[in-house]
């Protein structure tokens, strides 16, 4: 039983009909139909038109939005657990010419309005030995599964933009998002004043697939030379835009999102019913994240589940584990069913 992560699912049904469809001769460097099809979807995702990059990667799709905001002296500020600063090996700094991460602790994966405040004060405007905050980039869902709702996005994009910054979004589980939060995806990020995202598709149901968007077309203008800086423009990319298109064609991927999502609601009501256990964020998307005994956890792996223990270095003092317990992190996915989240439940109560 997979719940190490939603990257070990494979692809749906629907993308892999698409990429068949697709699999013919049509003209390189995205001008073809397919392509087209892809950004008239995500233009009726997304509130409108903006630019696209299709890429590989979500590092690359971060590291390419960030990589716009870039200036001489450039800050950006995010939460010490995202996953720009913790796991993309220095991408985001060194493919927008040097940005300086700095981070900001924030419980349940967030970081507060007050928090950014603060983080804005440390960087007072024209004064060049501390650099200038070019970005805010939030993650939603965050590294710990938890929702930024339209009003908190809200909040946190007047803050940047008062302060003449970028907001950046890592929507690498974006569909998730939107899903729990019962809106489209426009409501996340261009109404709620997102100016830069990295839209995910992989975790949702891509074989790998990323979009990098840019809302603002002075942004957009230098999104495709940027593009190909980096080495992300893909020669063949209706295969790309083929998987892209397949999620958004009729709300496919926010459907796979939430039906992962219940999953995981079902998977975190039924362990956190067990004694000994407790939830150290609570469950608004597809992930889970739980402390429980270590003889449980013990239990799961005889078991064959698959998981991950989760480091404790960006969690505040009362999320992380205490003695005899460890923290762990369990991913629900397309590829799952109600089945092995019962069986998952089943073996943790012994």
């Amino acid at each position: 039983m997979n719940f190490a992560s939603d990257n070990w699912a494979g692809a749906s049904a629907n993308v892999l009909a698409a990429l068949g469809a697709a699999n013919g001769t049509l003209p390189a460097y995205g001008a073809d139909p397919v392509t087209a099809r892809a950004k008239a979807l995500l233009e009726e995702a997304l509130g409108g038109s903006a630019a696209f990059a299709f890429v590989a990667t979500g590092t690359a799709a971060n590291a390419l939005c960030l990589s716009l905001a870039a200036r001489a002296g450039g800050v950006v500020l995010c939460h010490e657990g995202a996953h720009i600063t913790v796991d993309e090996g220095g991408a985001p700094e060194a493919l927008s010419g040097g940005l300086k991460l700095v981070t900001i602790a924030g419980r349940a994966g967030k970081i507060a309005p007050d928090a950014l405040e603060e983080a804005f004060a440390r960087f007072p405007k024209g004064v060049v030995h501390h650099g200038r905050v070019v970005a805010v980039s939030i993650t939603n869902l965050t590294e710990l599964g938890t929702l930024y709702r339209p009003g908190e996005v809200r909040a946190l994009a007047d803050i940047a933009h008062r302060h003449g910054a970028l907001l950046h979004c890592d929507g690498a589980r974006l569909f998730n998002a939107a899903a729990s939060a019962g809106v489209s995806p426009i409501a996340l990020t261009r109404e709620a004043g997102v100016d830069l995202l990295s839209f995910g598709m992989t975790k949702c149901g891509a074989l790998c697939a990323e979009v990098a968007v840019a809302f603002d077309p002075a942004l957009g203008e230098d999104l495709a030379f940027a593009q190909k800086r980096i080495g992300q423009l893909l020669s063949k990319q209706r295969l790309y835009a083929a998987q892209v298109a397949a999620l958004l064609e009729g709300g496919h991927g926010q459907d796979l999102a939430a039906r992962a999502n219940g999953l995981a609601a079902r998977l975190g009501a039924g362990l956190v019913g067990l004694e000994g256990t407790r939830l150290i964020a609570p469950v608004e998307g597809n992930e889970v994240f739980i402390a429980m005994p270590k003889e449980m956890a013990a239990r799961l792996e005889e078991g064959g589940v698959k998981f991950y223990d989760w480091p404790v270095f960006a969690l505040q003092p009362e999320e992380r584990p205490g003695p005899g317990e460890r923290l762990l992190r369990f991913v629900t996915h397309h590829a799952l069913g109600t089945e092995d989240v019962e069986r998952l439940i089943a073996l943790a109560a012994g």
